[in-house]
């Protein structure tokens, strides 16, 4: 599925124009897969945003992270970037339309 599809009229921002293919989702870098979409929410134990460098070492083409991150300077070009005011949600609408609007 095209990352363009799983973001299309959210309330996002995204800082580049990628449109990858998305093969699988996950909110924990150690799960990554090759085509995943990396969900890096805060937690109470974490900061997803530490491990997105791990993430894209293990597959990561696209990433959602909390508003005001900021898109790390040493990310990939070819890795899609995109920030929500409240990412549990949007990566709930991303989940949702993935996995087909279940």
């Amino acid at each position: 599925m095209k990352f363009s599809s799983l973001v299309a009229s959210l309330p996002i921002s995204r800082s580049d124009a990628n449109d990858p293919d998305v093969w699988s989702l996950s909110e924990d870098s150690r799960t990554m897969k090759q085509g995943g979409f990396f969900l890096a929410r805060t937690g109470t134990r974490a900061d997803g945003r530490a491990f997105v460098a791990d993430a894209v070492s293990r597959g990561a083409v696209a990433v959602l992270a909390p508003a005001g991150s900021g898109r790390p300077a040493d990310l990939p070009a070819e890795v899609a970037w995109c920030e929500a005011a409240d990412p549990a949600i949007a990566g709930a609408f991303v989940a949702e339309r993935f996995h087909g609007n279940p």
